[in-house]
């Protein structure tokens, strides 16, 4: 995992992982309150759901931007920025 903080036109959160990554169909509901990929919602997987929706909400709070990209089976990448 990776972890960047940098300032250009706006202060940026990078958060980059090479992990299994997540299919393109699910991006768009990764901050949706209780979404989770795992279709199944089997025990193995932890969480519930919460932890990218309440990132949202503090970044709509602040005035920021969130941006997710991710490929499958190299990893996922969040962008927060701020002004």
């Amino acid at each position: 995992m990776y972890i960047s903080l940098y300032k250009k036109d706006k202060v940026y959160i990078k958060v980059e992982d090479e992990g299994i990554g997540i299919e393109k169909k699910n991006l768009p509901y990764l901050t949706d309150r209780f979404y989770r990929v795992d279709e199944s919602r089997s025990k193995k997987i932890k969480g519930f759901g919460l932890g990218l929706s309440i990132v949202k909400n503090f970044i709509d709070l602040h005035g920021g931007e969130i941006k997710i990209s991710s490929k499958k089976g190299k990893g996922t990448s969040i962008t927060l920025s701020f002004d």
